[in-house]
């Protein structure tokens, strides 16, 4: 009894199917730059999303009962709730969708340990299959260094992503619940990008400044040759020529004036 029922609950797991790994901004590092994965990036409105559930569903079941490579999908509109209170609305996936650059949906990325490669075979079951199975992704050319997702600066990209959802999503609630007018809501925005601007640009300034002062001091003193060093006895000999020049002259004029006078 013991045996048919151990028999039963593993034939009762296996039949469960598997579904894609759902990928947030919280997973994505620690899990997707790691081993082989594909992952779909879609939305719930998207209608060719829609009509790709299911081949990504078999996809996902037949590449976890092969376990030669994960699925994920990555919902790029998904909310996940509040923060603190519900003026700050925080959207995780936004930022992942960012990194990737996502411009249209669906979007199909393979990652091989890190290195993103984009997926443009036939968006069908056999077609996935035989990218996966047959390595035909070794054909395809990686994303530049540049565009890399795992890279800083894309990083960076996906942030300025969420910001500017969070800016939206502000705006939405000071028209809704504040009762805000467009007008002034322009008028808030401009205030607080000047104010940004200003204070970014005055870190710069003195930075820049700073780092100058450091750098003139770090410099050797400019030495100066010895024709250009000063010498107290030249000055001294110059001196008294000059004198010299100045009276021989004052006696050239009185000589001069003696012979008109004689004349």
């Amino acid at each position: 009894m013991f045996l048919l029922a151990a028999c039963l609950t593993a034939v009762t797991f296996s039949c469960v199917p598997a579904t894609p790994h759902v990928i947030t901004d919280t997973n994505f590092t620690a899990s997707c730059l790691e081993g082989d994965w594909m992952i779909e990036f879609y939305a719930p409105w998207c209608p060719a999303c829609k009509g790709f559930v299911e081949t990504w569903r078999q996809f996902a079941e037949s590449s976890h009962t092969s376990g030669r490579i994960k699925v994920g999908a990555v919902d790029v509109s998904q909310n996940s709730g509040e923060l603190l209170h519900k003026f700050i609305i925080v959207m995780f996936y936004l930022v992942t969708a960012g990194r990737f650059m996502i411009m249209s949906l669906p979007t199909i990325m393979h990652i091989s340990d890190g290195v993103v490669r984009p997926y443009k075979g036939p968006r069908n079951l056999d077609g996935l299959k035989e990218y996966v199975g047959d390595g035909l992704w070794h054909n395809i050319d990686p994303l530049p260094w540049w565009y890399q997702p795992a890279s800083i600066h894309m990083y960076i990209v996906g942030q300025v992503y969420w910001a500017s959802q969070r800016l939206t999503e502000i705006q939405h609630v000071l028209m809704d619940e504040y009762k805000f007018s467009p007008v002034m809501i322009v008028l808030i925005v401009g205030t607080v990008t000047i104010l940004v601007g200003c204070a970014c640009g005055g870190m710069l300034v003195c930075l820049s400044e700073i780092s100058n002062r450091l750098r003139r001091q770090q410099l050797p003193a400019p030495q100066q040759s010895p024709r250009q060093q000063p010498n107290a006895d030249n000055a001294m000999d110059t001196t008294t020529e000059e004198i010299a020049n100045q009276n021989e002259k004052k006696d050239s004029d009185v000589r001069k004036r003696t012979k008109k006078d004689e004349q």
